[in-house]
């Protein structure tokens, strides 16, 4: 909301809210345009600008879901923006500030928050696919079959659900077939029996907002805060930990 009030803010200079607000959509697409030059120009980082775009894109349904395709010159002042400044990625988070901040968020009675930090670096999950993560995706592994069918598995996007993934994938499955993941394994098929009985049956019931308050908390508490751990850092993590370990090929 900031980043589009800024907005409002810069074409009010030129207009009243009223007249702004009854832009058409290639209206918009010029001022959009014109104010990331803008922001471009004052050195102000582009992120403020593709937050305002998507957030835009979001408030206004009616635009179609392409952002690319409803706002043409503002997407293209984006492109350009990031070939200027290509993004640079983050380092992954060590294994051990993982823990270190789910065992302070459970001192501190956020204990769910604490499991969904775990759960999203060794399931490689992003903070959507943990929030709507629910108990019957926890399939139980049976030992006396053997092999990847021996593990507990979770099962993600199933197909009868139609919920596809980012990637426009169904059905992927994900062993805890690690040594590590023993304990992770008992606990979850533990807390299955018990979300079961729950009529939401979700293994997380947090809202995003305090999730990421509680990583804030636990992250400045730890002195670590200028790693800049976010929700999604812990998806991008593991595969780094335990390929560089020899888990993953």
């Amino acid at each position: 909301m900031a980043a589009i009030q800024r907005l409002l803010d810069f074409i009010g200079e030129k207009c009243i809210d009223e007249v702004a607000r009854a832009f058409t959509t290639d209206e918009w697409d010029d001022e959009i345009s014109d104010y990331i030059e803008n922001l471009y120009e004052g050195g102000y980082s582009k992120d403020l600008a593709s937050r305002m775009v998507h957030g835009l894109a979001w408030a206004n349904p009616q635009w179609g879901q392409s952002v690319r395709h409803a706002l043409p010159l503002a997407w293209s002042s984006l492109a350009g923006w990031n070939r200027l400044e290509p993004g640079r990625s983050r380092p992954p988070v060590p294994i051990q500030c993982v823990f270190a901040i789910a065992v302070r968020m459970h001192h501190v009675g956020a204990t769910l928050s604490g499991l969904g930090v775990i759960l999203m670096f060794e399931l490689y999950l992003r903070i959507g696919e943990l929030l709507s993560l629910s108990s019957k995706r926890i399939i139980p592994g049976d030992g006396s079959r053997g092999g990847p069918a021996s593990y507990t598995t979770i099962l993600l996007f199933p197909e009868e659900e139609a919920a596809r993934s980012k990637t426009h994938e169904f059905d992927t499955s994900i062993p805890l077939d690690l040594g590590r993941h023993e304990w992770l394994s008992r606990l979850l098929i533990k807390y299955k029996g018990h979300c079961d009985r729950n009529p939401f049956g979700n293994i997380i019931c947090v809202d995003y907002n305090v999730f990421r308050a509680n990583l804030a908390d636990a992250c400045e508490f730890l002195g670590i805060s200028h790693l800049g751990i976010t929700a999604h850092s812990f998806r991008h993590s593991s595969p780094s930990h335990d390929r560089a370990h020899g888990h993953r090929d």
